[in-house]
């Protein structure tokens, strides 16, 4: 009898405990950490030309939400990113993105492909359509994807290029861990961004970026483009 009334207590803590889980924000938020953007949204590569960059983020998270599926983490996860983009013409081209989420034991990949609409002068600023596609791996308590179409803007000042845009953002979840019950999610969103492109030298650039969503991306970057 004792033990069926521990059972009781336990399945009821669980059941109380699940019912609090917010899947939408977390869903949203996930989509976020998922998604990647580009460096220096406007800027052509010709046939010949590519950019290789390295970067640093912190995706800032509810803490709430994520520990009701993943235990111990902090308010913030982090990551660690490496990208290639190629040019295919003149204002055309594409890239594969590889990231390290340490905190959560995972990993991702992602394609994009950019094409640039309006070339900028000394008067109007550069406009390019993007779409990106993301995918988690690395683990075995959850699936994600995401993929994205936006627009973006930038306009160069001297050594600095201000930049920035909106995207609209799917992602999908399927949460597979012990902590909750099984669930299979999507949501979207729409996501801005702005940040800023310093030119060191003619093929070395820094960047630093904002990307808010249901969850907030904060990234330094730092690229080489011929």
């Amino acid at each position: 009898m004792k033990k069926l009334i521990v059972l009781l207590m336990l399945c009821f803590s669980f059941l109380s405990f699940s019912q609090n889980f917010n899947s939408s924000k977390f869903v949203k938020e996930t989509g976020t950490m998922l998604y990647f953007n580009p460096v220096s949204v406007s800027s052509g590569f010709g046939v010949f030309g590519f950019n290789l960059s390295v970067s640093a983020g912190i995706v800032d998270i509810s803490q709430s939400t994520w520990n009701s599926a993943i235990p111990s983490l902090d308010n913030t996860i982090t990551f660690t990113e490496v990208s290639l983009r190629k040019g295919l013409t003149d204002d055309l081209a594409v890239g594969i993105t590889l990231r390290d989420y340490s905190d959560i034991n995972s990993n991702s990949w992602g394609i994009s492909a950019n094409y640039r609409l309006i070339h900028g002068n000394a008067l109007f600023p550069s406009v390019v359509a993007r779409v990106t596609y993301s995918n988690l791996t690395g683990n075995s308590y959850m699936d994600a994807y995401s993929y994205s179409a936006g627009l973006f803007a930038s306009k160069g000042i001297l050594f600095f290029t201000p930049y920035g845009g909106v995207s609209y953002l799917k992602s999908h979840v399927k949460y597979k861990g012990d902590l909750l019950p099984h669930f299979s999610n999507s949501e979207s969103q729409v996501l801005i961004m702005g940040g800023v492109r310093m030119s060191l030298l003619p093929v070395l650039n820094l960047n630093a970026q904002v990307v808010k969503g249901e969850a907030t991306v904060y990234r330094i970057n730092a690229s080489v483009k011929f």
